[in-house]
């Protein structure tokens, strides 16, 4: 198991962010308190959703020196209203999609 020290971890390396995105003189801005990394500010919803799983992997990479599959993830929770994402170790990724 690789050991996570920020994030949501599982045992199999699994970690799920917590990504805020709000709006702010014209910009969507997406931060994240678990990866305080994450300050990305785009005119569109579509650009920070196409940059987020870039970022959160060369984070993860950077971090834990693993290369994760970063996808969107839809993870109830009543306490957090922003977006979450889910970033899996890529061989774990791989196999689960073949």
């Amino acid at each position: 198991m690789t050991k996570f020290a920020r994030g949501a971890a599982s045992p199999s390396g699994v970690i799920i962010i917590n990504v805020e995105i709000h709006e702010d003189e014209g910009l969507y801005v997406a931060t994240s308190r678990q990866f305080p990394e994450i300050n990305v500010a785009h005119p569109s919803m579509a650009a920070i959703f196409e940059d987020i799983p870039n970022i959160i992997g060369a984070i993860c990479q950077d971090r834990y020196g693993v290369k994760m599959t970063v996808l969107p993830a839809d993870v109830p929770d009543s306490e957090f209203d922003g977006w979450r994402w889910v970033a899996i170790p890529a061989p774990i990724a791989a196999r689960a999609c073949a």
